[in-house]
């Protein structure tokens, strides 16, 4: 306790005892905790002028118009969207080929959300065949598709 300086010293205090003082003591709440709050916040505050003032260079400046780099690849969780909107032709009838693929993802995340309230019934029992079949589904177009999307 003494390395931190959490406790007085035994010395400190016995002399304080010698002399009839008492050991001066600064209480926790709300003196010690708003002590701290102050120097935490002055801290803060000078870096955050610091950072607005000299502002750390990351690199070279991205051109948002320059041809994306050859053999790049999304992370592992997006490979099966991005081989899925590869595989999409450019247009559906009369609809973009990302929109479509884009508003099929969004429909699905929608599925996705509304299935527990889907597959379960009114007496509390579970629909398992739909919920079996859907997990089955995703997880096999996952698999597949994400290893499509690594390999190619």
């Amino acid at each position: 306790m003494q390395k931190w300086n959490i406790s007085v010293p035994p010395k400190v205090e016995q002399e304080y005892r010698q002399r009839g003082q008492e050991v001066p003591r600064i209480p926790f709440v709300p003196d010690f905790i708003l002590r701290e709050l102050m120097a935490w916040y002055i801290t803060l505050a000078i870096l955050g002028v610091l950072a607005a003032l000299f502002p750390w260079e990351l690199g070279e400046k991205a051109d948002p118009f320059a041809p994306a780099p050859a053999g790049i690849r999304p992370e592992w969780y997006f490979l099966a969207p991005f081989y899925t909107l590869k595989l999409i032709p450019s247009r559906v009838w009369f609809v973009e080929g990302e929109v479509l693929g884009v508003v099929c993802f969004g429909l699905l995340a929608l599925a996705w959300a509304c299935l527990p309230f889907w597959a379960s019934r009114r007496d509390g029992t579970i629909r398992t065949r739909l919920v079996t079949g859907a997990g089955v589904l995703l997880v096999s177009y996952l698999a597949v598709f994400s290893a499509l999307g690594y390999w190619r």
